[in-house]
């Protein structure tokens, strides 16, 4: 499973991004699931009857709604982020680039199963871009 690309390219290479954080930001999109996870968990716990409740006088009242909109939030724009950057890497090609930089999808699961209309050459080239608008703007 996974995409195989070398951490290190040529530093002529237009996408070029070092190693370090080409795996940096590798990790942070394989964490999509679990945001996903978290995310559709919270609003589950949203949905509940959740009212406020008396903490320790130290602390005072906590709103544990509030607390879960601000976490769910925080997932939502990381999960918005990929997906953006996906978007904005090939419009033609981005459901397919997400499974690979999300879900950590193959080139070949991705062309054979999927039917991605992308030859190798040129999905491994979306893939670095992926990354290297990824690292310039977040």
């Amino acid at each position: 499973m996974g995409t195989d690309v070398r951490p290190e390219i040529s530093k002529d290479d237009p996408y070029y991004i070092s190693k370090h954080r080409y795996y940096e930001l590798k990790h942070f999109c394989l964490q999509y699931p679990e945001w996903e996870q978290e995310y559709t968990a919270l609003g589950e716990l949203a949905n509940r009857s959740l009212r406020m409740r008396e903490t320790p006088k130290e602390e005072g009242i906590r709103d544990y709604t509030a607390d879960l909109a601000i976490k769910r939030i925080a997932l939502k724009d990381k999960m918005d982020i990929v997906r953006e950057t996906c978007k904005k890497t090939d419009p033609y090609i981005c459901e397919y680039l997400f499974k690979g930089v999300a879900y950590g999808k193959s080139f070949t699961y991705l062309h054979t199963t999927l039917g991605m209309p992308a030859e190798k050459k040129m999905y491994y080239s979306r893939y670095r871009k992926f990354f290297y608008i990824l690292s310039h703007t977040h």
